[in-house]
């Protein structure tokens, strides 16, 4: 079966699908295979920038293919597809940072929902939240933000990278 076909069979999941180009084609077509088809985009983006705490989740895993340079590729076809927002994320994460350097706490807030209205929620983001927290009203509060993520998320590898963030900024 070719990849004109595969992607006409409503009987294959789109899952599979994306795993049939990680593992049939060769690693120089991924980029321009996902570029070129937006529901394959699609899943590759699916649930990405989670704009809700609640829909953070681990995603299904896609195939492996037991090659570095593929998996290699793979991940470089990722960051190329996303190049525009890791470019933002980059720039606003210097402001947050300099703003917290500087206590400017107000700034530091401003522009860490601006980085979740844009990209999502990530561990970065409720690190960051959980960090300016503690700086601006002390370790109760941050436990208090803390326990409310854990209620929220409920996901045993989160809590887990959560927990750590907590102690760490402590």
């Amino acid at each position: 079966m070719n990849l004109r076909q595969l992607l006409n069979n409503s009987k294959i999941g789109l899952l599979d699908k994306v795993n049939f180009v990680k593992t049939k084609l060769k690693p120089s077509e991924y980029y321009k295979t996902f570029n070129n088809n937006r529901l394959l985009k699609q899943v590759l983006s699916k649930n990405q920038f989670p704009d809700k705490i609640e829909k953070i989740k681990v995603n299904e895993p896609f195939q492996f293919t037991n090659d570095f340079a593929c998996e290699f590729q793979w991940i470089g076809s990722k960051v190329l597809l996303n190049l525009n927002e890791i470019n933002n994320f980059i720039s606003l994460k210097e402001e947050f940072d300099i703003s917290l350097l500087k206590n400017d706490y107000t700034k530091s807030r401003s522009v860490l929902d601006q980085i979740t209205s844009t990209l999502g929620y990530s561990l970065w983001s409720i690190e960051s939240d959980l960090h300016l927290v503690e700086e601006e009203l002390g370790s109760n509060e941050n436990w208090q933000k803390l326990s409310n993520y854990l209620k929220i998320i409920q996901n045993p590898f989160y809590e887990f990278c959560i927990n750590a963030s907590s102690k760490k900024i402590e």
